[in-house]
């Protein structure tokens, strides 16, 4: 497992809103006269950290592993990006515009439909198609050639049909964008939100005083399948950004169960390994305590993207969510992507894994540009579920995701996990 975390502001994070993982919401149920005690026996507890160990205490050590060690070496392969071909349709100006570089620009039509989740009820619903069920509007609008302006789609998520005309033959096409809508126009939820923020900042100073400031963000961006000795090995240059950016590795923090499943609803909803009383055999997991529906209630702005949705974290062999649980909810875009049957995973020309960063950065920006905070929690499958190997070659994919919100001041307050070394195979 490999957990880095922004320090900045944490502790006025931490004590505002409390811890997002099981074991340190457990800590600080407890009275605050115990605090006390709790210094104490770490003050008597310390020692010299002896060379060679990762965490060395009273009571915990845990030996300091070599990320190259000769024996792992034989299983280390290096392997290349697969290629997205350009995307005829790209963004521009929040809206839908021609790629006018594209090779077929000129012999090409495109129009979009519109993709919409559709709700079900919580008290009747079907317990395999609640969290899969999308509707793709039948009407395809046809996308303005005009360099001028775009065409802006009243949804998030939309399916892309373009013909290329050739002599002989007419080529179709698909794809899949999604465009963040800013959290004023996006839903009544998120308009009140910034609403309660703009309210909240105008009368900061003598009538409010530090407490009418907008509390820090909350970013999690998580990667399957990858050990803190992997990332050591696969990205070094995003380590050491992270490193010199204030970021602190949270060494010898575990994991809870065998895979993705127990150990979020560990970190996002304080549940101890296989006792869950909020979700039953094939019933839905809207009930569960997750730790975003207390930001959401403290007027955080809300988001959870994950690739893969056959396999994601809350679905794989479950109902998942019967209703949205967050404002900004991207897996209604990634199952019209699985259920298209592409033979490729691309999506606007690009891999799983950089769309769903570039749809990450656009959001953040949104709702930073909006004066409200967010929780957002990310979680990337698709790349290093079934080959630890394929994480190299992305690291600059990261690293620049990264780097671009930090450098524009909106990454404050991040943790980067993984929740498990990879399953299959050989354990690295």
């Amino acid at each position: 497992m490999a957990i880095f975390s922004d320090k900045t502001s944490v502790l006025q994070k931490l004590l505002f809103f409390g811890f997002p993982t099981a074991s340190l919401l457990l800590f600080y149920s407890l009275p605050l006269e115990y605090l006390s005690h709790f210094k104490t026996l770490s003050a008597t507890q310390e020692r010299q950290h002896r060379p060679g160990f990762l965490v060395d205490t009273i009571g915990c050590e845990i030996v300091e592993m070599d990320p190259f060690h000769p024996s792992v070496i034989p299983f280390l392969e290096n392997k290349s990006l697969g290629i997205c071909r350009p995307s005829l349709i790209t963004i521009r100006n929040e809206g839908l515009a021609y790629n006018e570089n594209h090779s077929s620009y000129h012999r090409s039509n495109c129009c979009y439909s519109e993709i919409h989740r559709v709700s079900q009820d919580p008290k009747n619903y079907t317990k395999i198609q609640a969290d899969r069920s999308i509707r793709i509007s039948p009407t395809c609008t046809p996308i303005s050639k005009s360099s001028a302006s775009t065409t802006i789609p009243s949804s998030d998520f939309v399916q892309i049909s373009c013909e290329e005309n050739y002599p002989d033959k007419i080529i179709k096409t698909m794809d899949f964008l999604a465009i963040p809508g800013s959290p004023e126009g996006h839903s009544k939820e998120t308009n009140s939100k910034v609403a309660y923020w703009k309210d909240r900042l105008q009368k900061s100073g003598s009538e409010r005083g530090v407490w009418a400031q907008k509390p820090p963000n909350v970013l999690i961006l998580g990667l399957d399948s990858v050990s803190r000795l992997n990332m050591i090995r696969s990205l070094p240059k995003l380590k050491n950004f992270l490193e010199a950016n204030d970021f602190v590795e949270m060494k010898g923090y575990t994991k809870v169960g065998d895979n993705t499943f127990p150990n979020m609803m560990a970190a996002m909803g304080g549940m101890k390994l296989d006792e869950y009383p909020c979700v039953l055999p094939a019933t839905m997991v809207d009930n569960c305590p997750f730790i975003w529906k207390n930001y959401s209630g403290n007027k955080y702005v809300t988001a959870f993207l994950e690739d893969a949705p056959h396999i994601a974290i809350f679905n794989n062999r479950k109902t998942g969510f019967v209703k949205q649980p967050v404002d900004y909810y991207l897996r209604t875009l990634a199952v019209a992507h699985y259920q298209a049957k592409l033979r490729h995973s691309c999506k606007n020309g690009m891999s799983e894994t950089e769309f769903m960063l570039n749809y990450l950065r656009n959001l953040v920006r949104r709702i930073v540009n909006a004066d409200a905070p967010y929780f957002l929690l990310s979680w990337f499958t698709a790349l290093t579920h079934d080959d630890s190997n394929n994480l190299k070659p992305a690291e600059m994919i990261f690293y620049k995701a990264l780097s671009d919100l930090v450098m524009d001041g909106s990454f404050h307050d991040c943790q980067l996990p993984s929740d498990q070394a990879i399953l299959i195979g050989t354990k690295i």
